[in-house]
């Protein structure tokens, strides 16, 4: 088993509280000031956060918290990426989201006090910001504004599971699969064309978007197949946008139009509906 930070990874730890370069404050306060949820605090605030926070660089593979295990504080990505992944009985890995540069976790375990529901593993090199519980916190306390914006995204981040939830259950692959690359879409050189790149392996992809690789790059081949997209390795050029946008939307065929008929909805759609609706009413 990968040896995770929290309580396993002594020797490693210990060599990072032997580097001056990972407790530097003047460093630290610059990368926690591109953190999203500390982006609007005051410079003195940033700066009282640096002084008790401390850098975790992680090579690609390495765990930073495995599940049940207690969360060392709200970790941001200053670079790289970690995959936050539950594993079923049979061993099999999904991947339930990916965290990129700016963003970051372990807000709700610490207000809540409760172990980490999932294994955080870095998928490609990565520098981690950890910050402990107690300043966040007190600044919770005494910082109304900032415990709004928490508010916020630990709000953003709930409607955007059950979002999730909702695709999945209801959605095709193939539908989710141009909803995702319709996301990573970025305007190509100046040309009018749009490229998507993907963040990880394709194996990753697929886990993330709740199917098997080789359902995946059979997807692909449709999409290019069809004349929407050209893929080579990770990089995917968007050849009809209009109609890639249509299909993550609609569901219909990129050429037929085919779908679920409006104002129909399958017996196990209208199942799902009701686990969404379910789930939208529970507590959270």
């Amino acid at each position: 088993m990968t040896q995770c930070i929290n309580g396993i990874h002594k020797g490693k730890m210990r060599a990072l509280h032997r580097s001056d370069s990972h407790r530097d404050p003047s460093r630290i306060r610059g990368l926690i000031a591109h953190l999203a949820v500390f982006s609007e605090l005051a410079e003195a605030q940033v700066l009282e956060l640096a002084t008790r926070a401390h850098l975790l660089p992680l090579a690609r593979g390495a765990a930073l918290v495995r599940r049940g295990d207690t969360v060392p504080g709200v970790m941001g990505v200053s670079y790289g990426l970690l995959k936050l992944a539950a594993r079923g009985t049979n061993g099999e890995e999904r991947v339930l989201r990916l965290l990129g540069a700016g963003e970051s976790f372990g807000a709700a375990s610490v207000l809540l006090g409760r172990p980490c529901p999932v294994d955080v593993v870095a998928a490609a090199d990565t520098l981690v910001i950890g910050i402990a519980p107690a300043p966040i916190l007190e600044l919770l306390d005494r910082d109304p504004k900032f415990a709004r914006r928490l508010l916020i995204a630990l709000a953003e981040r709930t409607l955007g599971l059950l979002s999730e939830f909702a695709d999945n259950a209801l959605h095709r692959g193939i539908q989710r699969l141009a909803a995702y690359v319709e996301s990573l879409a970025r305007p190509y050189n100046g040309s009018g064309s749009h490229v998507a790149t993907l963040p990880v392996a394709k194996s990753l992809v697929a886990s993330r978007l709740g199917m098997k690789k080789e359902t995946l790059s059979r997807l692909l081949h449709e999409l290019a197949e069809d004349g929407l997209v050209s893929v080579s390795g990770r990089e995917i050029t968007i050849l009809d946008r209009a109609r890639l946008a249509e299909l993550a939307r609609n569901g219909s065929h990129p050429l037929t139009g085919e779908g679920t008929p409006a104002g129909r909805v399958s017996a196990e759609e209208g199942r799902a509906l009701d686990r969404v609706a379910s789930a939208i009413d529970s507590p959270v």
